[in-house]
């Protein structure tokens, strides 16, 4: 009983500070997260990066690597646990790659800093949405390549986020990019 009341006071001040015109309580979110500035209570946190992925150009029926990047205008901030998600009509799949997972050991992305790597798909491990299994590689690529084509989106997770009490989801996602098979 306490949380929720103390929840109904919070709302009750912030929207009496907002009616007042303070400028206290101000949330500014774009859809390509590249900005997002977080003011409370006269605190000020700035995060300024942007997350992109890309597959680098190939001759083969299937793209071999992912260019992974991170821009960071703002403070320095650390990123954990990096995850490709493929998603196809057949079956979706986690892409998992240990090298560059950040999960003991974050990212940590200095002010003015940029983070550019290409990964090579085979250095991934593969787990189904569906049954949650591991597949190879080969039958990764067979399930993708059954389909019309697949998209790709990147998920980092961004602790930097709980310091604003109305994020709910402390994940950055990348842009979501499609490759088309053509049969």
């Amino acid at each position: 009983m306490k949380s929720k009341a103390f929840i109904i006071m919070a709302m009750l001040a912030i929207c009496q500070s907002l009616e007042s015109g303070a400028e206290k309580v101000a949330v500014t979110l774009q859809e390509d997260h590249s900005r997002e500035k977080h003011e409370i209570a006269g605190t000020s946190q700035q995060t300024n990066y942007s997350f992109s992925i890309e597959f680098k150009e190939t001759s083969s029926d299937f793209p071999e690597e992912i260019i992974v990047r991170f821009e960071n205008k703002g403070d320095g901030l650390m990123l954990h646990n990096f995850i490709l998600q493929f998603f196809s009509d057949e079956d979706s799949y986690w892409g998992l790659n240990d090298d560059f997972r950040f999960g003991v050991r974050p990212l940590i992305l200095l002010k003015d800093s940029i983070v550019s790597e290409t990964l090579r798909l085979d250095s991934f491990s593969y787990q189904s949405m569906k049954t949650n299994k591991f597949v190879s590689f080969e039958d990764f690529k067979k399930s993708l390549l059954s389909g019309n084509g697949f998209k790709v989106l990147g998920i980092i997770g961004d602790r930097s986020k709980a310091q604003n009490p109305f994020e709910s989801n402390l994940t950055t996602r990348s842009n979501m990019i499609e490759y088309k098979i053509s049969k």
